[in-house]
């Protein structure tokens, strides 16, 4: 495995079985994420993406194939708590104020050691949230709990930052404001990033590197790099260099189905 590399899948296949019948949702699936940088993962709905994002996330196993985190397997990354996961829904307490929420880990974790964590406090000004320390879910945003999600997977300082979808259920001008926002959260705590999502303006604004993804069963169709300076901001979104990343990257997913189409005329699963 490369030493600078923070997560490695190799060959990675995952099968489910519905009703009896065998359904591959992964195939064949290999990728490496730098320590640091930032992927993405787009492609069709139902294609797989999440489903890798939780093979990584030691939430579900893989069928076949490895992935490492840290030179150490999902389980063992969750077991030393290198990530921290947000997803779509902040799943939040509602009975638990906002700097609560961020601190909840803590309180579940047993045995950590001196300054292995962050201050929920500190986060929640990370975050944006300065002064909503004691508001209660009801009493906040539909982006302002994304936030809360997003300084709660950071409380126990994870070197791997995981992204399903957290900003899809949003309005395009809130989610435009917080992907900004997560650039500087995501540079200032230094960790390495894998998103999910639809869109392709996202990965493309956020990202390092795009790794648009065929339909089901999923694999890497092609690995778009995006060269456009950092810090990001959103002027960036009126640049051609961000529309002609955007026409690459659209491109390689419409042909994603024409190379799926081919495949299974060709008896490929």
């Amino acid at each position: 495995m490369n030493v600078d590399s923070s997560i490695v899948a190799k060959d990675v296949v995952k099968t489910f079985y519905l009703r009896g019948q065998q359904v591959e949702a992964v195939a064949q699936m290999s990728f490496a994420a730098a320590k640091g940088e930032f992927v993405s993962l787009v492609g069709p709905s139902g294609c797989g993406k999440s489903t890798l994002l939780k093979m990584v996330a030691d939430i579900l196993p893989p069928t076949r194939g490895t992935i490492e985190i840290d030179g150490g397997t999902p389980h063992e990354a969750r077991r030393r708590r290198t990530f921290g996961m947000v997803f779509q829904d902040p799943v939040l307490l509602p009975w638990r104020t906002a700097l609560d929420n961020v601190a909840l880990p803590l309180e579940i974790v047993e045995n950590r050691k001196p300054n292995s964590y962050k201050s929920p406090r500190d986060l929640l000004h990370l975050v944006g949230l300065n002064g909503f320390e004691k508001a209660l879910p009801w009493q906040l945003s539909g982006g302002m709990k994304q936030r809360v999600a997003i300084a709660r997977a950071l409380v126990l300082n994870p070197t791997v930052l995981l992204l399903d979808e957290p900003f899809g259920a949003l309005d395009e001008i809130t989610r435009q404001r917080l992907n900004i926002d997560l650039l500087r959260i995501w540079s200032e705590s230094r960790t390495t990033a894998l998103l999910v999502t639809h869109s392709i303006s996202e990965a493309v604004l956020l990202s390092d590197r795009v790794l648009v993804m065929s339909p089901r069963p999923a694999r890497v169709i092609k690995d778009v790099a995006i060269t456009l300076p950092r810090p990001r901001t959103l002027d960036m979104l009126q640049h051609k260099d961000f529309f002609d990343l955007m026409a690459e990257t659209t491109a390689a997913l419409y042909q994603s189905f024409e190379w799926a189409t081919a495949s299974d005329t060709q008896g490929v699963s």
